[in-house]
């Protein structure tokens, strides 16, 4: 792979995204709501094993 090939590369890459910038747009907010939900679900489950853990410490206390 030469240098040239890679400057082609990106130049090709860079005119695609100019010319379809509906498409573009949709695949960059899709990997925001994507990213977005993973963090949010890890979050979700984060809590919730900790209300578990201090439920079940509680009980196993008293």
């Amino acid at each position: 792979m030469t240098p040239g090939s890679v400057v082609s590369g990106a130049r090709l890459a860079l005119e695609t995204i100019r010319a379809h910038k509906m498409r573009s747009f949709l695949t960059v907010l899709g990997v925001i709501i994507g990213t977005g939900a993973v963090i949010g679900v890890g979050s979700i489950i984060a809590g919730l094993d900790g209300a578990i853990t201090g439920l079940l410490r509680k009980l196993e206390a008293g």
